[in-house]
């Protein structure tokens, strides 16, 4: 399939790589499909994002015989479907009761390395919505939500915030434990970085870097959020309170710079007016070609003159 010609903030997407043709599959739709249906309708994934899930999966339903591409001008990001405004009770409970079970736990894991930890945990969630969690010896039979749900507004959110930090120190820092202390910050910073993307307050590479990209986009979370910043770095309670948010929180648009004015000549001023017409005229007179060699060989044989 050829390139194709659109207009501006446009985005195309091919089932295959150029040169290559599509795979059918065995089921109902092609793999190309099962992977786009699968993940069109996920909240808040901008349309770039979804592709790269469409891609890999593609790719790991053919056994790498069948790579998506795309073609893309957009001036800033698209969604099929806005991201959900998410209770944050139900999130917590969601969240403990996913690490509560090895298996969606481990899942969660997985999950993880691809998508940041909101969807993750809504992924793995729908898997656990008929499985009931046994309730923790000791405690009250009562399920975190049920708990958080029979307060009011600010103090189920302060107590859904105290369980989910709880929980993350376990999963994010706790599955470090190994590492030095160096390797969990960076992976406690991209876990930040993804989050603050997800919000669009981050707007550049995911790479567990702190520096002034990632201060900046933090700085307009809390500005956007109308909060007092207790801190810039990265810190696990941080990441809770980013993981309970939804919606897009920073709005601002893509900013687009104008295109600069076509100049003439690198080391003078543009041409306009009657310059600009002479330089066309001069253009259009062609250029007289440089006269041939004399051709000597039509000499030959006639009274021997050469």
């Amino acid at each position: 399939m050829a390139q194709v010609e659109v207009g501006e903030n446009t985005f195309v997407a091919f089932a295959t790589q150029p040169g290559n043709v599509t795979v059918d599959g065995t089921d109902e739709n092609s793999p190309f499909t099962t992977a786009l249906l699968k993940n069109v309708e996920i909240p808040g994934l901008s349309i770039s994002d979804m592709m790269i899930r469409v891609r890999n999966e593609t790719e790991a339903l053919t056994v790498g015989r069948q790579v998506p591409w795309d073609q893309s001008n957009l001036r800033e990001q698209f969604y099929f479907t806005e991201q959900q405004m998410l209770d944050p009770a139900q999130l917590s409970a969601s969240l403990s009761r996913i690490l509560s079970d090895p298996d969606a736990k481990k899942k969660l894991q997985i999950e993880l390395a691809s998508n940041d930890l909101q969807t993750a945990v809504l992924i793995v969630g729908q898997t656990l919505r008929s499985v009931e969690i046994p309730a923790p010896s000791g405690g009250s039979a009562e399920p975190v939500g049920t708990r958080v749900a029979n307060l009011s507004s600010t103090e189920s959110v302060a107590v859904a915030r105290q369980s989910v930090v709880s929980g993350l120190e376990t999963l994010i820092v706790g599955a470090s434990a190994g590492e030095a202390e160096k390797d969990k910050a960076g992976d406690l910073a991209r876990s930040i970085q993804t989050e603050l993307r997800r919000l669009g307050c981050y707007r550049m590479q995911v790479d567990g870097d702190w520096g002034t990209g990632s201060i900046r986009a933090l700085t307009d979370y809390y500005k956007n959020t109308k909060q007092i910043a207790p801190t810039t770095e990265p810190t696990v309670g941080l990441l809770g309170d980013l993981f309970l948010r939804s919606g897009r929180i920073c709005k601002q648009p893509v900013i687009v710079k104008a295109k600069p004015a076509k100049v003439a000549s690198d080391n003078g001023p543009s041409q306009t007016g009657p310059s600009r017409k002479a330089a066309k005229r001069a253009q259009a007179v062609p250029q007289r070609p440089i006269a041939p060699p004399p051709d000597i060989s039509g000499g030959i044989g006639i009274g021997g003159v050469f």
